[in-house]
């Protein structure tokens, strides 16, 4: 029953997965660890003496990587993902591969890649979605 929960689970999270290696997401140790899912806010790995077993928050959650549990995204203290007030540019998402972040002299505002309101350098923007963790 074990092995055929694994091979469903890896089936199953394949496809949010696609272009990224777990392999090494946990870390060489004893125990039990939490590690937040770089592909997605709303996951979360539990690795066990090497083994990843795979995890979702409640719909509407994100996990929190600093208290280990999942919570509203709101409450989530993540640092300005713009680094650099005086400038204008765009990043990929920190762990959502459909969006990308617009800096505006440090100011964030989250856009989904498929529908970018910047049409006018949407090539730009084609590259920074492209170079999300997912596609990694």
């Amino acid at each position: 029953m074990k092995l055929l929960l694994k091979i469903w689970c890896s089936f199953g999270l394949g496809v949010a997965f696609i272009g990224f290696n777990f392999a090494d997401i946990c870390p060489r140790k004893d125990g039990t660890e939490l590690i937040s899912d770089p592909t997605n806010c709303s996951r979360y790995v539990v690795c066990r003496n090497e083994e990843a077993i795979y995890m979702a928050c409640p719909s509407g959650l994100h996990f929190d990587e600093k208290h280990k549990s999942c919570t509203y995204p709101e409450i989530i203290n993540r640092d300005n993902p713009c680094e650099y007030s005086d400038m204008i540019y765009f990043k990929a998402h920190h762990c959502d591969c459909r969006k990308y972040i617009y800096c505006d002299n440090g100011r964030v505002t989250e856009l989904d890649c498929q529908n970018s309101k910047f049409g006018f350098i949407n090539k730009r923007v084609n590259e920074v979605c492209n170079r999300s963790i997912c596609r990694r």
